[in-house]
């Protein structure tokens, strides 16, 4: 269920939920989920938004309750220029008696060359040392920071081009027994 103002500034939502990005409710999961979103606009310029999810993935013999926050603030100060600061965080059961964190935080900069041409550049952080979201098999889970670029450039209305490079690096070897990851890639989107 829904709410918008008359100013169409504020929304309001609370939602019933099969799970954790569940479509279904999974075999042994009798107990519902909710869901919540607040989403600001106060003023052309400036998003802010505040959602939530309670409840679980787990069956319900394990009694484990998850919750998860996300915040996040969109600011385009021109309409060349915006800016995105993120964090989610969440907290659930990863042993029979031991609840741990997550979270993540993200900051984005994307900036327009011209009609055809952007640029973004990302830097994110995500820090599950008891392996609730990411399993690992390590010693510190999953604590690792990234770093990337993209430059998209439109061919024409219906086909877009990417080339984006990417670092990763982990406090511990998860990718190929190595602390570092590198990628640069391209794709092409094609709308028709």
């Amino acid at each position: 269920m829904g709410y918008t103002s008359k100013d169409e500034k504020l929304y309001l939502s609370a939602l019933y939920l099969n799970g954790w990005q569940k479509i279904a409710r999974p075999d042994g999961i009798q107990n519902p989920s909710f869901g919540t979103q607040i989403n600001y606009k106060p003023s052309k310029n400036l998003v802010l938004n505040y959602s939530t999810f309670l409840g679980t993935d787990k069956p319900d013999s394990l009694n484990a309750f998850r919750q998860f926050h996300n915040f996040y603030l969109m600011y385009e100060p021109t309409s060349k220029f915006g800016i995105i600061a993120g964090l989610d965080i969440g907290r659930d059961k990863f042993s029979p008696n031991q609840v741990g964190t997550w979270y993540s935080p993200v900051l984005i900069f994307r900036q327009s060359l011209n009609d055809k041409t952007r640029i973004a550049f990302r830097g994110e952080y995500y820090s599950d040392p008891n392996q609730i979201i990411i399993a690992t098999g390590t010693t510190n889970g999953f604590q690792t920071y990234g770093f990337s670029s993209n430059l998209d450039y439109d061919l024409n209305e219906k086909v877009k081009f990417r080339v984006e490079g990417k670092m990763y690096h982990s406090k511990d070897k998860i990718f190929a027994n190595q602390n570092n990851n590198y990628s640069l890639s391209t794709n092409m989107s094609i709308k028709f």
